[in-house]
């Protein structure tokens, strides 16, 4: 959830950067951009890539923690992550090349980030790859959290499957065929 805020809303604020340029959030009015706005495209790349997972961003992490949960849950439940991870992929690098070198619907006339977009853009940029190379620190962090919650889970459910209601019950049965396990 961490990486996602941090990404997601880098690319809102570039969202409104261009949207101050262009007055227009339709992608057909915003092709081209790589050759007016490169240092803007270099983050507009960088968030691309962390959003779908690629390795040494803070995507990564969190692609790679849901995936090996999952398997480890139920192969099934792991491969039906896959096809989920291909699609975000494939379009956000499909929006990425048509933004980057998309034919321009004309020809634009725009300055490249000003100091207030460099900093603004610069400190997620520093957490994708800060948290991309040294997620051990974070983890330091988030963990004790963690292990708090999944203890007063475990609570829940041994006091939950003694007063187990029918649709409850039903719906633990439909998990499990999920998992593999009936």
């Amino acid at each position: 959830m961490l990486n996602h805020g941090i990404v997601t809303g880098a690319l809102f604020m570039m969202i409104g950067a261009v949207y101050e340029r262009s007055h227009s959030r339709d992608i057909a009015d915003n092709m081209g951009l790589g050759k007016y706005l490169p240092a803007f495209m270099f983050f507009w790349g960088l968030m691309a890539l962390a959003s779908f997972g690629f390795p040494g961003t803070n995507g990564f992490v969190g692609e790679i923690l849901v995936f090996v949960g999952a398997f480890q849950k139920s192969i099934w439940i792991g491969m039906l992550c896959v096809p989920g991870a291909l699609l975000a992929a494939a379009y956000m690098f499909r929006v990425s090349l048509k933004m980057a070198w998309g034919q321009p619907s004309t020809a634009k006339n725009w300055k490249d980030l000003n100091a207030r977009e460099w900093v603004y853009l610069t400190v997620p940029a520093v957490f994708v790859f800060w948290i991309g190379l040294n997620p051990a620190m974070f983890f330091k962090i988030i963990d004790p959290s963690i292990n708090n919650l999944l203890e007063n889970f475990d609570k829940r459910k041994v006091v939950h499957l003694e007063t187990e209601q029918p649709m409850q019950t039903a719906a633990n049965d439909i998990l499990d065929v999920l998992a593999g396990k009936k």
